[in-house]
């Protein structure tokens, strides 16, 4: 089975790592993306950037004066598209999954 992963995160970088970690226990050849708007390097992120492929995107809520109530909506969106814009150039898939950064899979 070909599956693809998109990961939106924020700060969560010991959860994204764990589930990357356990989605590639089972399945091996999963493509994942990770999608992140917070550029606070951590161990953690390091890793993430070696296991998978990493995407930075600028943080919405600093760059461009949206207002609060629209942040959380435009962000995940924003992340989204961007992500599976990624995974749609580099395969095809049998199952595509989307997580946010505070989902762990175990």
């Amino acid at each position: 089975m070909n599956l693809g992963v998109v990961i939106s995160m924020f700060d969560e970088h010991e959860l994204v790592l764990q589930s990357i970690q356990n989605i590639k226990k089972n399945f091996q050849s999963a493509a994942i993306i990770i999608v992140h708007s917070f550029d606070k390097e951590t161990e953690s992120l390091k890793k993430i950037k070696e296991l998978c492929n990493y995407i930075s995107l600028d943080n919405i809520a600093i760059n461009y004066g949206i207002p609060r109530m629209e942040i959380p909506a435009r962000c995940i969106t924003r992340n989204f598209s961007t992500g599976f814009k990624k995974l749609y150039e580099i395969g095809k898939y049998d199952l595509i999954i989307a997580l946010t950064g505070d989902t762990l899979i175990e």
